[in-house]
């Protein structure tokens, strides 16, 4: 113990620290008081037109680079009691200056712009952020871009992002507007090119380019190759562009646009070069690629699973869909007249023969007319406006039936048998023509493949794979064939071969990141994409997506559900984005 003025303190008593939270607050209040009420203790004066503000230099510096930069350095200002600001309105500094202060400002559709353009001015960036946040809920599809060229002059850079993806994700009602007409060329071109637009139909961006257009032909027309090199010409359906744009004036009249409308003839007129002509225009928006469905499966734990997710690529997002009636495992799924089909399966227990249709605006799944045979490990494709399941195990023995359904007369029916028994192969359509991929015929593993004609009603070999395996994914992108994973009897694998028709051969191309058997695979805006699967000791929710350009594969989003010997389809989106 130590004795100070006949207080003993123990000597070992620890340091002590204070934090008065409330301290800089009451200082600053009681400055601002001081300021607006005797203009005591201030050192600069604000000459704002007619109106002096008396003022603290170390206030304005702490909130403002200006102030700092004119009060520290060698400016004559540095030493004025008085600093005349110019083209200011007096109001508006005063809230500045209060804002210094206090921290508090108040922002309304009268002094925004006002507010934006001085705070940018005299670098108050704090009320600059605020008076974004308050346009931002001011924004509105027929003054988002007068907003944006207002934001982008005063250099609100971050901002200015959050414009753009407004006028991207409403461009629909943007284009009506009175502001759409004299948007800049090069910020249209800006907006064309973005892969997040938000339309239904490439046919909408091409009448807005030529809306935008004609609202000034003379000096605009000259314009049109470089802003149509932006519009997705290839992915216009072929009526439209034989009827409307083959006879637009403004097209037919300059050469460089003729180019771009033959490029988009020929992606038509040849599928089988398709590969070649991949282009940014080839690539379809992501508002426009429909919604990806993965249906059923076996998930972690063993569990048979009637879980339904479905994902988008515009908002990048996996949402949980309506759940299946039957669990079911080892399905196929198919698309056919806009609605999504569940066909066979197990369940478990059964080979199942029930089949489920999706109803999308109800969010619900109903049985329709059940397979004549009950199939699990079955294979189904598309052709036109008909599904086809092929092959499977029946519970005794591995198929080769096929069965036809046509959602005119709610029916199943038999259509030419392949030539093998298989169950668990792969199933893809290219050119106009069914092919089934590899498989299990009760006994051994298959690399054997074979296609189908619906003119002729014959199953026809085509050349092998390199490598026996079941459990594959395939699908078709840029008229090339590609097939993925499976299971060999050894080993689960990442292997992928593609087969290109004009070739006749298969070719491996880089294999996946994850062995996947029971993979899914699916074309998705142009994309491949393989979903799921199992790698031996787990059950996978990841999913890769392959660049043929770069001939790599790269992991995207994964489900919320770890799901392999599911279905996955793609659903499009009828009732937009």
């Amino acid at each position: 113990m130590a004795g100070v003025n006949g207080i003993f303190i123990k000597t070992e008593s620890p340091f002590m620290s204070h934090t008065v939270c409330s301290h800089a607050t009451r200082v600053l209040s009681l400055m601002n008081r001081h300021r607006r009420e005797k203009e005591k203790l201030c050192d600069v004066v604000l000459r704002v037109g007619s109106r002096d503000i008396t003022t603290h230099r170390a206030v304005l510096a702490a909130c403002s680079p200006y102030f700092y930069a004119m009060f520290s350095g060698e400016l004559a200002e540095s030493r004025s009691r008085v600093v005349a600001m110019q083209d200011i309105h007096p109001d508006i500094m005063e809230n500045l200056v209060e804002f210094a202060y206090t921290g508090r400002i108040n922002i309304n559709v009268e002094n925004v712009q006002a507010l934006l353009a001085t705070s940018s001015l005299i670098q108050f960036h704090e009320v600059g952020e605020l008076c974004c946040k308050f346009l931002e809920t001011q924004l509105d599809p027929s003054n988002c871009l007068g907003i944006r060229k207002f934001v982008e002059a005063h250099g609100c850079t971050n901002f200015l992002e959050s414009v753009d993806r407004f006028v991207l994700e409403k461009f629909k009602e943007v284009v009506k507007s009175e502001e759409y007409n004299l948007l800049p060329g090069e910020l249209l071109i800006k907006v064309l090119s973005s892969d997040d637009l938000n339309v239904n139909f490439e046919e909408e961006v091409y009448e807005s380019v030529l809306k935008w257009v004609s609202f000034n032909i003379s000096e605009r027309s000259e314009l049109l190759p470089r802003i149509l090199e932006n519009v997705r010409l290839p992915l216009i359906s072929k009526d439209y562009l034989l009827s409307k744009i083959d006879n637009e004036p403004l097209v037919r009249l300059n050469m460089a646009c003729r180019d771009l409308l033959d490029e988009a003839k020929n992606y038509y007129l040849v599928p089988d070069r398709r590969a070649q002509m991949r282009c940014k225009r080839t690539k379809p928006r992501k508002s426009t690629v429909g919604w990806l469905f993965a249906v059923g499966g076996k998930e972690a734990g063993e569990t048979i699973a009637n879980s339904v997710e479905c994902y988008h690529m515009y908002s990048n997002k996996w949402q949980r869909a309506a759940p299946l009636n039957s669990a079911r495992q080892q399905l196929g799924v198919g698309v056919i007249s806009g609605s999504l089909y569940a066909v066979g399966g197990s369940d478990g227990y059964s080979r199942l023969n029930s089949v489920e249709r999706y109803d999308r605006e109800l969010d619900r799944w109903t049985y329709t007319k059940s397979l004549n045979t009950s199939r699990s490990g079955v294979g189904v494709g598309t052709l036109g406006d008909a599904l086809y399941a092929l092959g499977g195990y029946d519970g005794r023995t591995c198929l080769k039936t096929v069965e036809r359904y046509d959602p005119q007369v709610d029916c199943w029916s038999c259509v030419a048998s392949l030539n093998v028994t298989r169950s668990f192969p792969g199933v893809a359509e290219l050119g106009n023509s069914l092919f089934v991929i590899g498989g299990n015929d009760g006994t051994s593993f298959l690399n054997s493949c074979e296609h189908y004609d619906p003119l002729t009603n014959r199953w026809s070999y085509v050349p092998p794979m390199s490598r026996p395996r079941a459990g594959v994914g395939a699908a078709v992108v840029d008229g090339i064939l590609y097939v993925a994973g499976g299971f060999d009897g050894i080993s689960r694998l990442s292997l992928v071969e593609m087969f290109e028709p004009r070739m006749n051969a298969w070719q491996e191309v880089a294999a996946m990141n994850s062995c996947r058997d029971g993979v899914c695979m699916v074309n998705y805006g142009s994309q491949l994409y393989a979903i799921g699967g199992i790698d031996g000791p787990s059950y996978l929710s990841t999913v890769e997506i392959f660049d043929p350009k770069n001939n790599k594969w790269e992991e995207v989003l994964q489900m919320e559900t770890c799901r392999a010997a599911a279905g996955v389809a793609v659903l499009p989106d009828v009732y937009g984005m």
